[in-house]
């Protein structure tokens, strides 16, 4: 079996039943994996130094299998870039027509990057939820970047969680958008090991109990213009110090780490309702940190969730850029 097709498609049709479609014209390849799960077994025998592998599915076929990103990637520096389809790039909103990972199984991951910070592992782009339980969606032990990507809770149950970080690892989780989770939406729960960190930037975390959760000490945790909104009291929770080096994070509750400017302040969305959380509120417009140089060194970026530009020195806070147009004030560009 090949790896070098580098698709997963969860609408295709398996006839032969081992996890591929032999011949898959709507991918345009000869091999299409039908879930991550069965890609991560697949290329096992056909490792490269650079992988890319694009994901295309819908709500009808949604990928649902546990995957442990572990040996054999950590035999070697690799590369592994999961992203969603060029047909299925979202407008920053969630959108069943296109691919989805689904955790449905309580007391666990969906998806674990953990091979010690050896390969590098990038999730870019995709919708990912979970539906159960007691529960995370990912898990991170690796060198692993989170990049524009929509993760959300649904369903019944308790502690619902999206990414939980550990000690050993360099994490970046930036322009993502989380909501719904009912325990957090990001958690650091140990004290990181020397020359490891996690760089959380520009992301949009709403209607969750706890956005950000640091059961750990502070160091080695960089967290700039996050935008935290929601009814709860406890979006912002530091248990031990020093302190993270932060900037710039707006809290809907009294939790910033920044102080008074930044706590307290209700953002208006585009359609809070129907889950858009662009925002044209002058609460968060053009008053972020510049990170197109990062200070500290640990992500410098230039876009945003859906690939718009960020300009220099007037970044807004969170997942979304606002971008003037002709006609509509308040345009967000596709990432095409």
């Amino acid at each position: 079996m090949t790896a070098a097709a580098l698709y997963i498609r969860t609408t295709a049709v398996d006839g032969s039943g081992d996890g591929t479609v032999d011949v898959d014209s709507g991918s345009g390849t000869a091999y299409a994996y039908k879930s991550m799960a069965l890609f991560d077994a697949g290329a096992a025998a056909s490792l490269t130094q650079n992988m890319v592998v694009t994901c295309y599915g819908n709500s009808s076929n949604k990928d649902t299998t546990q995957v442990d990103y572990t040996s054999p990637w950590g035999t070697s520096t690799y590369t592994l870039t999961i992203k969603n389809h060029p047909d299925q790039i979202t407008n920053g909103v969630w959108n069943d027509n296109y691919y989805i990972y689904s955790r449905q199984a309580d007391y666990s991951y969906g998806i674990r990057f953990n091979v010690n910070a050896i390969s590098r592992f990038y999730l870019q782009g995709l919708q990912l939820e979970i539906t159960t339980a007691n529960s995370t969606i990912i898990h991170l032990l690796s060198r692993t970047w989170i990049l524009g990507n929509i993760l959300r809770a649904t369903g019944a149950g308790s502690n619902k969680k999206a990414i939980d970080m550990r000690s050993v690892g360099r994490f970046v989780v930036t322009n993502n958008v989380f909501y719904d989770f009912n325990e957090y939406a990001i958690r650091g729960g140990m004290t990181f090991s020397s020359g490891y960190y996690a760089a959380l930037y520009n992301n949009t975390i709403c209607d969750s109990l706890k956005a950000i959760h640091l059961d750990i000490s502070g160091a080695g945790v960089y967290a700039k213009n996050n935008l935290m909104q929601g009814v709860s009291t406890t979006l912002w929770v530091q248990d031990a110090t020093p302190n993270a080096t932060s900037a710039t994070n707006i809290t809907e509750d009294a939790t910033s780490p920044q102080g008074a400017s930044y706590r307290n302040i209700a953002v208006t969305f585009t359609d809070e309702t129907g889950n858009n959380f662009a925002s044209a509120d002058a609460a968060v417009v053009g008053v972020g940190t510049d990170l197109r140089t990062d200070a500290d060194g640990k992500y410098s970026f230039t876009t945003d969730i859906l690939g718009v530009d960020r300009p220099a020195a007037a970044w807004d806070i969170g997942a979304f850029q606002k971008v003037a147009a002709a006609g509509n004030p308040y345009h967000y560009r596709m990432n095409q």
